[in-house]
């Protein structure tokens, strides 16, 4: 059996693919995972164009169901970005599917 990364073993115990866990902290009654999507590169969704990274936001999510027992609050370090080319296009945010849009979380 091929060994599997940490983070690999966190997808697995969260059921959350496609992030990386960047860190995780006991909190009453539950704990906090810290994540961030494996994305690097984005397009603009309006011309095509690169985009380029342009700071990080924190967004919570309360996972609806319990992980061995305690709750999960999924601190997500959501990369917004920025069309390359200027083309009018406003910094958006990257979303998650398996998490839900950064806009339903709470921001920080």
């Amino acid at each position: 059996m091929a060994k599997q990364d940490d983070t690999e073993m966190m997808e697995v115990l969260l059921g959350v693919r496609g992030v990386h866990v960047i860190g995780a902290k006991n909190e009453t009654g539950g704990f906090r995972a810290l994540v961030e999507t494996r994305v690097e590169e984005a397009t603009c969704p309006a011309c095509g164009a690169g985009a380029d990274e342009d700071g990080r936001v924190v967004r919570d999510h309360v996972d609806p169901e319990e992980h061995f027992g305690r709750r999960v609050v999924f601190e997500w370090h959501v990369r917004r970005w920025r069309c390359s080319k200027a083309c009018g296009q406003e910094p958006w945010e990257e979303s998650l599917p398996a998490v839900g849009s950064a806009q339903r979380g709470q921001g920080r």
